[in-house]
């Protein structure tokens, strides 16, 4: 006899497709300034931080100190969606956005004024970055298990790219603003960035309609990402991350070295990288991924090659074309494997496991990014090349296990 709940849709998979759509933009609006922040922090922390007397490793480790507590806390915000609901976790995170990227810019410029020093300095940009890990990321698995509960199967892969596209236009915005604002000053373009988010917490809560809790939702109990019905999407997902997190870690040193730029120039050349890298993105998002509807598998099969050929160019490359084109390849093949590998775990489980599946997917990008940034720069210290050579090696590995993978069935 089977002991489990019966499970039906989320009643927000037949909202009229009108409410289902301004639903969604507020996610991918509010994604998008999470997205701008977040570029901002990569082309600002390198030169920043070495401004502030930091080495390539102290760099790394306050990203990854962020990412080591999102990791832990994803699984959390995912299984608190089902009991909150998705929209109050959003606004939570949203709200936690503002506050700690504001602290975090703050304690930037304090650093840069000499008002901070030393070990003062390096922990005013940590602890904000740690707290922001712990509660900003709240965002991505509330955003996802609310597209999982306002999507049919047949638009999952669809609107997971979007949410992906959204951030990526975030990046491509973030640099273009930023560049403009560090003319002013290096730390403004991040007090910009938290106002926005804290304007976004409140249209979120004015505007955005909740989603209906599944009521068997807390008789399923945990996912673990040992269930044999994600576990390869969670590989995928936290490998797929750490190459991302090594690649985009060491786009400001690595491009600086490489090319042999100041400390005025250099933020600005990361910045066309990056922003090349996110519109390589959401071609691949919108004009494959939504336009050509390909099944999650497909989308991983060709992003993981396609990745491999990205490093393959970044070793090659002696200047800046070819350099800023291996970024702009690595972009597509992200804006590929991302949705790929997203809705691909979603649709293998059942619609009131949504909310406790999108917490553990959403524990693997900061996992990734925990452990990309400090292995990447200890890479880059001993050799920049070995960044992309080990990167190489482990998409080719991952390219052969995806094309061995078969889509499981919820049960």
């Amino acid at each position: 006899m089977n002991d489990r709940p019966a499970h039906r849709p989320n009643a927000a998979q037949s909202w009229p497709a009108a409410q289902k759509r301004a639903a969604h933009r507020l996610l991918y609006l509010g994604l998008v300034v999470f997205g701008m922040g977040q570029t901002m922090l990569f082309a600002i922390l390198p030169s920043g931080g070495r401004a502030l007397g930091l080495n390539e490793t102290q760099i790394g480790s306050v990203i990854t100190a962020s990412a080591v507590m999102a990791f832990l806390a994803a699984p959390f915000w995912g299984r608190r969606s089902d009991i909150w609901g998705r929209k109050k976790v959003i606004i939570f995170g949203h709200l936690s956005y503002a506050i700690f990227t504001a602290l975090f810019a703050l304690g930037l410029e304090l650093g840069l004024k000499g008002v901070l020093a030393g070990f003062a300095a390096y922990m005013a940009l940590v602890v904000p970055r740690v707290l922001f890990g712990m509660l900003a990321m709240a965002i991505h698995p509330g955003s996802g298990a609310y597209i999982a509960d306002s999507t049919t199967t047949q638009e999952r892969t669809g609107a997971s790219a979007m949410l992906g596209a959204a951030m990526n236009i975030g990046t491509i915005l973030g640099p273009a603003l930023g560049a403009a604002l560090a003319t002013v000053d290096l730390v403004a373009p991040l007090f910009v960035a938290a106002a926005l988010s804290a304007l976004m917490t409140g249209v979120i809560w004015r505007r955005l309609p909740e989603t209906e809790t599944l009521p068997t939702a807390h008789a399923v109990g945990r996912i673990s990402p040992r269930d044999p019905r994600i576990m390869p999407f969670a590989i995928l997902a936290f490998a797929t991350f750490v190459v991302a997190a090594m690649v985009q870690q060491t786009c400001g040193f690595f491009l600086q070295d490489r090319l042999g730029l100041d400390t005025r120039e250099a933020p600005r050349v990361v910045g066309v990288a990056l922003a090349l890298s996110a519109a390589a993105a959401i071609l691949a998002q919108i004009f494959i991924v939504r336009r050509l509807r390909l099944p999650p598998l497909r989308l991983i099969r060709i992003g993981l090659p396609l990745g491999l050929a990205a490093m393959i160019l970044l070793i090659a490359g002696r200047d800046a074309a070819l350099l800023l084109a291996g970024y702009a390849v690595m972009g597509g093949a992200l804006g590929l494997l991302t949705p790929g590998v997203m809705s691909g775990a979603s649709l293998s489980v059942r619609p009131e496991e949504q909310g406790r599946l999108a917490g553990v997917m959403g524990s693997a990008p900061p996992l990734g990014f925990a452990i990309g940034p400090l292995l990447g720069s200890a890479l880059y210290q001993v050799q920049p090349l070995l960044v992309f050579c080990v990167s190489a090696v482990l998409l080719a590995g991952l390219s052969l296990y995806a094309f061995r993978l078969k889509m499981p069935k919820p049960h």
